[in-house]
């Protein structure tokens, strides 16, 4: 099997951090041109790319957006994500009956439109159900959503952006009918000993996501995905953040 030519536009951000994982995946080869290529990694300009060439759009999907682009979907990738759907998918939680997300960030790293759906897709997408209710509120700080599903299921998501500069929390929790699983930066920080005062630091998991996303959406093209599904799901994300934090 021939590797999957993947051009990365040069208008990405991390694009040296995705070169490299793209040269680490045996089934990719990237290739510095559009004309060589049989996929696209984008940010923005969505137009200048050939229709017949799926797209994986790391930047906010436009309203009318082409049927050839997938949305990028990256904490679904993390690390800890992937180790929470694992154990979902073996049966070994149960099922789900709450999931916690708690995002935290710096005034100075404040958490874009892009980045919150990012975040309301992963937890719609660990429960796994259709939404049968949602609420939201903020504060001058917070940003909360909660969500009810069709089977009994809920989801709490908490955004907030006060935190020290350069300063950042995530935590994930999954509850079950059988388990539950947490993933916690207070919990797994790590302790850094120098001549100033010791300090504790969240895991540096940084650009872990970039090789599996890069897989899936290779698989995807292989086996003839469905960006309009991929699209649908980034919506429905989208749809219960401009309801309730507009």
């Amino acid at each position: 099997m021939n590797p999957l030519r993947l051009h990365v536009s040069f208008d990405v951000p991390e694009r040296d951090a995705i070169l490299a994982a793209a040269s680490r995946i045996p089934t990719l080869a990237v290739v510095e041109s559009e004309t060589e290529a049989d996929a696209i990694v984008a940010f923005q300009d969505l137009g200048k790319w050939p229709k017949d060439l799926p797209v994986l759009q790391l930047g906010e999907l436009p309203t009318e957006a082409p049927t050839n682009v997938y949305p990028a979907l990256p904490s679904r990738f993390d690390p800890h994500a992937q180790a929470i759907r694992r154990r979902l998918d073996a049966g070994d939680l149960g099922r789900p009956g709450l999931a916690r997300l708690h995002v935290w960030s710096s005034t100075s790293e404040a958490l874009n439109h892009r980045n919150k759906i990012d975040a309301i897709d992963l937890v719609l997408w660990l429960i796994g159900e259709d939404i049968e209710s949602s609420f939201g509120t903020q504060s001058q700080a917070n940003q909360v959503i909660h969500l009810g599903f069709v089977h009994g299921a809920m989801a709490l998501i908490d955004f907030y952006d006060q935190l020290p500069a350069d300063d950042r929390y995530r935590s994930l929790t999954v509850i079950g009918s059988d388990g539950a699983a947490y993933a916690d930066d207070h919990r797994d920080r790590n302790l850094f000993f120098a001549s100033g005062d010791t300090n504790a630091r969240p895991p540096a998991t940084g650009y872990a996501h970039l090789g599996p996303m890069l897989e899936d959406f290779a698989s995807c093209i292989r086996n003839n995905g469905d960006a309009a599904h991929a699209q649908r799901t980034y919506r429905a994300a989208e749809t219960i953040l401009k309801e309730w934090l507009p």
